[in-house]
C-alpha cells in the first residue's frame, strides 16, 4: 500500500477514506477537502474508487496513520494477514534496465527486477 496521496502524490499526513469503499488504498484527507472544497459535498467522489463520498462518510484511517507515523522514512508498506506492517523496498532501475524492461513487457520486468535483487 503507497503511503502517497493518489491526489497530490505526497505522503499521507491524515489518511482516510469513504465508508462505501471496498479498497485499502486511502487518500490524505486534507488534500482531498482542499481538492473538493468548491464542490457541493453531495458531488465528492473518492480519488481512487470513484464512488459518491460525501463528507458525512469520510472515515480517518487510523491503522495506516499510526502505520504512517511509525514508519516516516517510508514510501509504501505491506500489511500482511495477521496485520502486520512491514516496509516495501522499492528498487531504482537504471535507465539501461527500464529499456530493457519495457522491451520484454512488465512480466519479464518483475522478474528481472527479482533476480537482479539476489
Amino acid at each position: 500500500m503507497s503511503l502517497r496521496c493518489p491526489l497530490t502524490f505526497r505522503r499521507l499526513t491524515l489518511p482516510a477514506r469513504g465508508s462505501d469503499c471496498r479498497h485499502l488504498q486511502p487518500f490524505d484527507l486534507e488534500s482531498f477537502l482542499r481538492a473538493n472544497g468548491e464542490k457541493c459535498a453531495a458531488n465528492w467522489r473518492c480519488p481512487v474508487c470513484n464512488r459518491p463520498t460525501p463528507l458525512d462518510a469520510i472515515e480517518v484511517d487510523q491503522f495506516v496513520w499510526a502505520a504512517a507515523q511509525a514508519l516516516a522514512d517510508v514510501e509504501e508498506v505491506r500489511i500482511d494477514t495477521m496485520a502486520r506492517v512491514s516496509p516495501v523496498v522499492v528498487k531504482v532501475c537504471t535507465d539501461s534496465q527500464l529499456s530493457v524492461a519495457l522491451l520484454m513487457g512488465k512480466n519479464r520486468f518483475h522478474e528481472l527486477s527479482v533476480r537482479s535483487r539476489r
